[in-house]
């Protein structure tokens, strides 16, 4: 529970309060403290219209921190009991959760997308939803590849591969072709 500066302060000196109180309670009860002073100070507050404005601002002022205190220590319990989700869900059962990073999705993705001898190189986009993810691929292809077969293919093999192994629906696969470029492999020494 992390509390900012003013509140801690605020804290301190309620608790310093209450301290303050338990002790006054202590020395009237054992005889420490005369009680003819407790009534100058009762006639000291009723004694005029000024004296109750001062002590209703002090106790108005005193209601407030403490509610606020109640309400940040409330904020602060809630937030550690709902920790972020650290990736997309893929299952729940008896023992807890299972959830996949992004890291780890994109891993999956990359490597089953440049399987294909078509595609030279590939990027990808993320973007989550719960228990799925949108993918969007930026490939270069080889010179010879059929820009609509490559990519239809591409698409089909890595939905079915993401949720085969993954266990998260992929609802859509966009392919971006960047460019056709030849790879190191395509490249023929020229013979003059």
């Amino acid at each position: 529970m992390k509390m900012k500066l003013f509140d801690k302060v605020v804290n301190v000196l309620l608790l310093l309060c209450v301290l303050g109180f338990g002790v006054l309670c202590l020395g009237v009860a054992w005889g420490v403290f005369i009680p003819d002073l407790f009534g100058r100070f009762g006639a000291w507050l009723t004694a005029g219209t000024l004296n109750a404005v001062i002590v209703t601002a002090v106790c108005v002022v005193v209601l407030l921190l403490c509610v606020r205190i109640f309400f940040v220590r409330r904020r602060d319990t809630a937030a550690v009991e709902n920790p972020q989700a650290p990736g997309i869900l893929v299952r729940t059962g008896d023992n807890g959760a299972v959830f996949l990073t992004a890291a780890a999705l994109e891993e999956m993705v990359l490597r089953q997308v440049k399987a294909d001898t078509k595609v030279r190189d590939c990027t990808c986009d993320l973007a989550f939803g719960e228990s799925s993810a949108a993918v969007r691929l930026h490939l270069f292809l080889a010179p010879d590849a059929n820009i609509p077969e490559t990519t239809a293919k591409v698409q089909a093999s890595l939905k079915e591969y993401v949720e085969k192994m993954a266990g998260i629906s992929l609802p859509e696969v966009q392919c971006v072709v960047e460019k056709t470029r030849q790879g190191q492999n395509d490249l023929r020494p020229v013979v003059r």
